[in-house]
């Protein structure tokens, strides 16, 4: 076997080792996920499209965390992820007013078709008199409807990429209703706060709808299923 033979022969060797390294990595990385997603419940989002319109989520009361809507007729939804290397990112979750005397209901998300795909747009929910002491207290809105007057409660839309009208970021005082159809405690799942004491996750889900009528804006078919923990409660 001549040198040069030899030389290729190495060539070679030294190729499948990397590929092999390659593959070890991957294998590595895609357990390690696996893994993460085990301990953190498997919250991912889980998108099983409407049978009426394929871009908005499927009404369902499953924990799929994944929440939707038209917005004057084009279809968003939210945008819920883990990131492994940082916090989650959330889409649906509560907070209690500095005063004491409110409670928002915040769903963050994307446009999901049209020219619009991709660009940010949140709605909040504001509940007058309203707080949350502990999550359990989500329980008692089983079946219940929030009527959104512009009075006391409200909704409101924050629209930083001003897709809606471009003068405007923010518009307040949306009438409408905010329904809570199904609240389900997991008594398969235990977390433990900070000072030892265990206590069960929630699915939340429901539907909503509402208008602005000054700014001919529309939020019509909403609906959200999440499962819910303390961390998406700011108790403040």
């Amino acid at each position: 076997m001549t040198k040069g033979e030899t030389q290729r022969i190495d060539y070679i060797c030294c190729g499948f080792q990397d590929m092999s390294i390659k593959v070890i990595i991957r294998l590595c990385t895609v357990l390690l996920l696996s893994c993460l997603m085990a301990v953190s419940g498997c919250l991912i989002e889980k998108f099983t499209p409407d049978d009426n319109n394929p871009s908005l989520p499927k009404y369902t009361e499953d924990g799929n965390q994944v929440g939707g809507a038209l917005v004057n007729k084009v279809a968003w939804k939210t945008d819920f992820a883990v990131n492994y290397d940082g916090p989650t990112r959330r889409s649906f979750y509560f907070t209690n007013s500095s005063k004491g005397d409110s409670l928002t209901i915040r769903l963050d998300g994307i446009y999901n078709e049209g020219a619009k795909k991709g660009e940010s747009l949140s709605f909040e929910i504001y509940l007058k008199g309203m707080q949350l002491e502990s999550i359990d207290d989500i329980i008692q809105w089983k079946g219940e409807t929030f009527l959104l007057n512009a009075n006391g409660n409200q909704a409101a839309c924050i629209d930083f990429f001003r897709s809606l009208n471009s003068q405007y970021e923010r518009y307040y005082g949306g009438k409408g209703q905010f329904t809570v159809r199904n609240v389900k405690k997991l008594t398969n799942i235990t977390y433990t706060r900070s000072n030892g004491e265990k206590y069960n996750p929630l699915i939340v889900s429901g539907v909503f709808d509402f208008e602005f009528n000054s700014f001919d804006i529309k939020i019509e078919s909403g609906r959200f299923d999440f499962q819910m923990t303390d961390s998406d409660i700011d108790f403040r």
